[in-house]
């Protein structure tokens, strides 16, 4: 059918990335792939860079994990009423960049950029590799620090929480599907972490 959406679905990036698989992907307007079982950034960023060359949008579902961390994050942007970061510090488990935390990094996009692994051992699974996000602005920091399925926010000497879900593949997928136009924000993404350090 001529006017319909199409997407294709290749959790495996190796695998989206074969030249055997570029006909049926010109077939679709959206391609969606998953980053986070490379475990490092470095490694699947050259793909990544590949795929998003071609007539298709590119998805992945590792920008869809941070979801919930950039959402927090502009929303105390807009409360604390700074619209660029001078300094911003992302920790995570596991030895590897996870690509969630670098497109996090990416899109935060401040002045001063620190990554660092917390601790080597992965997570158990189900919850994110990303262990805390601390962004400086204005003079003032705010922190994200995850505790087991929620995420204690830290400004000075307010604390409170909140509870971020455990997304499954599917509703991930969902979620990707809702932005079938161009993802502005991910693309930009993207480039960022190409010109960053790690690209």
């Amino acid at each position: 059918v001529a006017d319909l959406p199409v997407a294709v679905w290749c959790p495996d990036l190796e695998l989206a990335d074969l030249p055997e698989l570029r006909p049926v992907l010109k077939l679709a307007g959206k391609g969606m792939v998953d980053s986070s079982a490379m475990l490092d950034m470095r490694v699947a960023l050259p793909e990544l860079q590949s795929l998003s060359s071609g007539s298709w949008r590119l998805a992945d579902l590792a920008w869809a994990r941070a979801t919930r961390w950039r959402e927090t994050v502009a929303q105390l942007a807009c409360t604390e009423g700074w619209s660029k970061a001078d300094e911003a510090e992302i920790t995570w488990a596991g030895e590897g960049i996870p690509p969630a935390a670098a497109y996090l990094g990416a899109w935060i996009n401040p002045g001063r950029l620190v990554m660092k692994c917390d601790t080597p051992e992965m997570p158990a699974a189900g919850v994110g590799r990303i262990k805390s996000v601390c962004v400086t602005a204005k003079g003032r920091q705010v922190c994200l620090r995850r505790e087991g399925t929620g995420v204690a926010i830290e400004i000075e000497r307010l604390r409170t929480g909140m509870v971020f879900p455990l997304l499954t593949d599917a509703a991930l997928l969902h979620e990707e599907l809702g932005v079938f136009g161009q993802d502005s924000q991910y693309e930009r993404a993207l480039a960022g972490v190409a010109s960053s350090p790690i690209g």
